[in-house]
């Protein structure tokens, strides 16, 4: 009986850390070669991340504040920016709106003409932006996006270009076992 609860406490605890992570890419390599310029900050992304209580590593990310240092995107190569965003195991399921941008406000996706419009991966809000949306993933994945379209630049489609194990999805060995057990997630 001992075992058997000290068991179920481990998955409690577990469970009660729990996050998953996404990471964002976006590709501008249309976006530049239609004459923008890259500015000085690089991509950026922009959304209601505190909303989501979301982290960039420890750090708490804010709402709809590009110019924060931790929206910052990394630059990975061949005009492909990424942004790893943890979300605690709460914010599974919920609704992340958000956006890319070019160093700051007035050089972002989402304004007239935009694709995001038009193939319907975006949603209007009250100020007349238009922001992607991503329901939370219950499991770590990754998403590539063109920039200002709701497709890879390459228009494959959908964007999910991996997508990891869950936390939930544990291992425990031995299996069986009269004794200890060992639990991997």
């Amino acid at each position: 009986m001992k075992k058997t609860l000290t068991l179920a406490a481990a998955l409690v605890a577990s469970a009660a850390f729990a996050q998953v992570s996404v990471t964002y890419k976006v590709d501008i390599t249309d976006y530049l070669g239609g004459g923008a310029t890259l500015g000085a900050a690089g991509m950026r992304i922009g959304g209601n991340f505190a909303a989501q209580t979301a982290t960039n590593g420890t750090n708490a990310m804010v709402d709809w504040s590009p110019s924060n240092q931790y929206s910052g995107m990394t630059d990975e190569g061949s005009n492909i920016w990424a942004i790893t965003v943890s979300y605690p195991a709460s914010a599974v399921g919920a609704t992340q709106l958000y956006k890319f941008v070019n160093n700051d406000w007035g050089t972002n996706e989402g304004g007239t003409g935009s694709m995001i419009v038009t193939d319907s991966c975006g949603l209007a809000d009250a100020g007349g932006n238009i922001n992607r949306t991503l329901v939370v993933p219950a499991a770590n994945a990754a998403f590539l996006f063109c920039y200002d379209k709701c497709f890879q630049c390459d228009g494959t489609s959908p964007a999910l270009s991996s997508v990891e194990l869950s936390a939930t999805e544990l291992t425990m060995s031995p299996n069986p076992t009269s004794g200890s057990v060992s639990i991997d997630f």
